[in-house]
């Protein structure tokens, strides 16, 4: 469609303008807490950072932002104030989680990177109570790369005793300390906090989750697998009238299946954003990788739904598809198969036949559950 001449001026002028912009990083934070804004005595405290490049949304064909101190790797430029209600700022003492992979950062429009930091239980106990303005801040003033300040919007957070502990909050607690140990690189104090949750409540499904990655990050993935089926189980009993368990559970059930059972066959499919075609429908490209050592002479989707919805005709079979190699399909929804700027839940499943090992024939079925935005 043409448009009118007047838009057309404006575009022209438009890109000297936003090349007239310098990409500069934004910074953000949340906070892991008990409950809303409270952090209890004796309980870690998990923050999240976030950096973006500030072109993001003006200019997203725009150049990157370095962040390159000249003393330190990239994140020594991050500290926290902490501003109590008395106004007197002051600093806690957060430890990054991972250290970074490369001394500097640089970071495309389309870009982010969200780093962890915590606090141990000990160290949130010596907190003075009361209520703070935690922020982050971003400082570099001698690099080659971009200089200045910034600092993220702050986060109220109250300070004070543990109160007496109802099964919700006994469960957050225990979630806490296991991800805190985890983090620290602690699994075997993890799975025991863990798995005394899970005695003291034998339906917290929450902590059986956890139990289940933990096992999986100590690489029992058939233990891990059946503490997550019974983790499916718990939530199945404790919501009667929800179809389905959340996708979260379903994934893990996916992942640790594979790593239980699929030594010969395909791994779990990834797929691209979706995009839509001139009716309208969803278009789906998904990647399927053989996950075996040896040749797949016949990879098949058997079965593929977008929400509820299935696509009128399935992709054809994918021939000697070689070890560890991976084929993409492509597979066309109807546009009711979910509201445009939606998650969408996209079930694929399907069957495999390989070169004989040891004179057995290799064959199998698969499946994987994926989350989607709808375009």
């Amino acid at each position: 469609m043409k448009q009118p001449l007047w838009p057309s001026l404006l575009l022209v002028a438009l890109p000297a303008v936003l090349l007239s912009q310098k990409p500069a990083p934004e910074i953000s934070i949340s906070a892991v807490t008990a409950s809303g804004q409270n952090l209890y005595s004796g309980w870690p405290l998990i923050v999240r950072t976030t950096i973006m490049n500030s072109l993001r949304l003006s200019n997203p064909a725009g150049g990157p932002v370095v962040i390159a101190p000249s003393a330190g790797p990239w994140t020594s430029a991050i500290h926290f104030s902490a501003v109590p209600s008395t106004g007197q700022t002051g600093t806690w003492p957060l430890q990054l989680i991972a250290t970074p992979a490369t001394p500097s950062l640089t970071l495309d429009p389309s870009s982010y990177v969200i780093m962890s930091w915590e606090m141990s239980p000990a160290q949130v106990s010596a907190l003075a109570p009361g209520t703070y303005q935690l922020s982050a801040v971003l400082d570099v003033s001698s690099t080659k790369g971009w200089k200045g300040t910034a600092k993220s919007d702050p986060v109220t957070i109250q300070v004070g005793p543990e109160p007496t502990l109802t099964p919700l909050l006994q469960s957050q607690k225990a979630l806490m300390i296991a991800q805190y140990d985890v983090d620290a690189g602690d699994l075997t104090d993890a799975l025991a906090v863990a798995t005394k949750e899970i005695q003291s409540q034998p339906s917290d499904y929450a902590a059986q989750v956890e139990e289940a990655s933990i096992l999986d990050l100590q690489g029992y993935p058939i233990l891990a697998l059946m503490e997550n089926s019974a983790a499916i189980n718990a939530y199945n009993q404790a919501n009667p009238n929800v179809t389905d368990p959340p996708f979260t559970l379903l994934a893990l059930q996916q992942h640790l299946f594979s790593e239980a059972f699929d030594v010969y066959g395909v791994s779990a499919v990834t797929a691209g954003p979706p995009t839509t075609d001139s009716n309208g429908n969803y278009v789906v490209e998904l990647q399927i990788k053989n996950n075996s050592d040896v040749t797949l002479d016949s990879v098949t989707v058997t079965a593929v739904t977008l929400n509820s919805a299935a696509p009128a005709t399935l992709p054809a079979a994918i021939s000697n598809l070689a070890a560890e190699a991976s084929a993409t399909v492509t597979v066309t929804f109807p546009s009711s198969a979910g509201a445009a700027g939606t998650n969408g839940v996209l079930h694929v499943s399907g069957k495999y036949t390989g070169a004989p090992i040891a004179g057995n024939q290799q064959a199998g079925n698969w499946n994987s559950v994926l989350s989607v935005m709808l375009p």
